[in-house]
């Protein structure tokens, strides 16, 4: 996008950068912080690692926490790009700073995964808990996080993500909608393909 038929500057770019700082923090301090969904993300990032814990296999503790880290890692790249591209949004944070839907990101996908990882004996046993993890995510964890507004794909129209006359659009599927469920699958497919790899490439204890 040119500005006064010229590339914007890296200070433009800051300064854009500075409102729209500004305005996720205002955003966030009047709309999210210590409402009963921003209690609920405070529910959704500690409690699921009380019950890991609790489940957990203390033999295996470094193993399964180095596994759950590079899924933390990957789904915070994978969220933290699409966020940028607009591909897709979160309204509700629990902090304004911190990687998109930090609950997911850092807590519920690590967890489950972890989980998965620990109860699978065998590569084939493995392969067929993140299939059904995968599927899971797709059509229930997204799905939920859709109808609590913690999840959307933002804006539709140009790939500048701006609607008819520059005014963004918000397109949160409906309740029962399945319009974004192939993409959603396509990416926790992709997920579980790194998961593999990852997986052989750092560990060898299945047989």
């Amino acid at each position: 996008m040119k500005v006064n038929n010229t590339f914007p500057s890296y200070d433009q770019v800051e300064q854009a950068r500075a409102t729209l700082r500004d305005l996720a923090h205002e955003h966030w301090a009047h709309h999210d912080f210590l409402t009963w969904k921003w209690s609920l993300l405070v529910f959704f990032t500690v409690v699921p690692w009380f019950i890991w814990w609790r489940i957990a296999d203390n033999k295996r503790l470094h193993e399964l926490l180095l596994y759950g880290g590079f899924v933390a890692i990957g789904t915070v790249i994978v969220d933290n790009i699409g966020t940028e591209l607009l591909r897709w949004g979160f309204p509700d944070k629990l902090l304004q700073m911190v990687p998109p839907l930090f609950p997911a990101d850092i807590t519920l996908v690590p967890v489950f995964m972890m989980i998965g990882y620990q109860i699978a004996r065998t590569w084939r046993s493995f392969v067929l808990v993140n299939i059904v993890l995968g599927v899971f995510m797709a059509y229930v964890g997204e799905p939920l996080f859709v109808w609590l507004d913690f999840y959307s794909v933002p804006y539709r129209g140009s790939p500048s993500g701006m609607g008819l006359g520059n005014k963004p659009i918000r397109m949160t599927p409906s309740k029962g909608s399945t319009a974004w469920t192939f993409p959603s699958i396509l990416g926790w497919l992709f997920k579980i393909g790194c998961n593999i790899y990852q997986s052989v490439r750092f560990f060898s204890n299945f047989k």
